[in-house]
This record gives structure tokens, sequence and C-alpha cells, in this order.
């Protein structure tokens, strides 16, 4: 059985040489060339304001900083959510030091390595205000790009097929008490003490039908 992963961050779809050689796939050149870079832990991709602008496949948007408009890249292929570091320079934002070094493949820059945070950024999203852990890095022209830690803890909704973003209204009470599974990874990779209850629940009876008082 082969494995499939969703990436809203890439306008082609790929598959490995492997499977082609396995399922004798049927294969011609393509009319250009692709270079294509495969998904790796930290993995963000890094594309220009003008190339964004002309790509209808990618989703993007409007958030704000302190009423500052900066241009957003919704990916789902990375794990971490980015700030471009002119930004957190102009904004005069707040970072501070990770606690392990980020090692970030990028198409134009190669592998960049990062160690600066904005731990709980204030950004305004569909006039909602979200607090977001934003890593400072590198980018070009693209301000923000909210990545898998941001999507999935606000269980946000991504239409491919309609560019469009639909962020639900979330209990306070449940996104507090609640973490998503990318949460604890991430958490427990930074060394953070978590406490995890399991709990079950089983029924057994040994009654039969017939003993079943009839009313």
């Amino acid at each position: 059985m082969s494995k499939i992963l969703f990436d809203s961050g890439v306008t082609y779809s790929i598959v490995s040489n492997l499977c082609v050689s396995e399922l004798d796939l049927p294969v011609k050149d393509l009319s250009l060339d692709l270079l294509v870079f495969t998904p790796v832990y930290g993995k963000v991709v890094d594309i220009s304001g003008a190339d964004a602008s002309k790509s209808y496949d990618l989703i993007q948007g409007m958030c704000f900083i302190g009423q500052i408009p900066l241009e957003e890249l919704y990916d789902s292929s990375t794990n971490h959510s980015f700030i471009v570091k002119d930004c957190v320079e102009k904004l005069s934002l707040p970072s501070t030091s990770l606690e392990f070094d980020l090692l970030v493949d990028t198409p134009s820059s190669g592998s960049v390595l990062t160690f600066k945070v904005c731990l709980r950024c204030p950004v305004s999203i569909f006039e909602r205000e979200f607090l977001i852990d934003l890593v400072v890095l590198p980018l070009r022209q693209i301000d923000i790009i909210l990545g898998m830690d941001w999507l999935s803890s606000n269980h946000v909704m991504l239409n491919c097929a309609e560019k469009t973003v639909v962020i639900p209204e979330l209990d306070r009470n449940e996104s507090d008490e609640f973490l998503s599974a990318n949460q604890v990874n991430t958490s427990l990779r930074q060394n953070a003490q978590v406490y995890m209850i399991m709990a079950s629940l089983s029924v057994e009876t040994k009654t039969l039908v017939c003993e079943i008082p009839v009313v």
C-alpha cells in the first residue's frame, strides 16, 4: 500500500521513481525542466512575492500585525510558521532564541539555519486575533507563512479548489483543554514536560435475553 501526502504548498502532484518502476506506469518527458525539493523536517517554500501573485495554485491572504498589512501564505507542508526577518526588524517585534537550531530547506537559499522565534506574536486574520509562534527566517516578499502548527491547532480548513480558508469558531474551553497531535509532538521535541492521561471504558454483561423482564 502506497503512502500519500496531501500538500497545499506545491503546485504539482509527484510520484516516486520506485512506484513508477514497481507499477510499470507510463511516463513521458516534460516540456520544461522542473526543479523539485523533497519534503524534509523544517521545510518551507521560499518564493518571491511576484511569483506568488502569478501563481493561482497557492492559497494566500492578508493579515495584520499592529495595523500593518502583511502578505501571508498557507502551507500545510511546513511543520512551523514563519515570519520574514525584515518584518521583525521593521515592526520591532520581540524575539527570543530557540532551544534548538532549526535547519530549513529553501529553494532559493538552500539550507538555512535559524534560531530565533517571535513567541505568541499577535496576528490579526479575518478580523480575529491569534497568538502565533513565528520562526524568524530570511524569506523574500512573502511576509508570513502559516504552517501545520497553526493550521492544526485552529482546525483550519483549506479549500484548494476555491483557494479559500475557513477558520471555525472554537469554543474557548475546548481549545484550551485539548492539544492536537502536532502540538504534542512539537512540545516533546522542545523538551517540554508533558503529562498524559490514558483512559478506556469497557462494558461487560452476561444477561441472557430470556432473563430481561418484559413490562
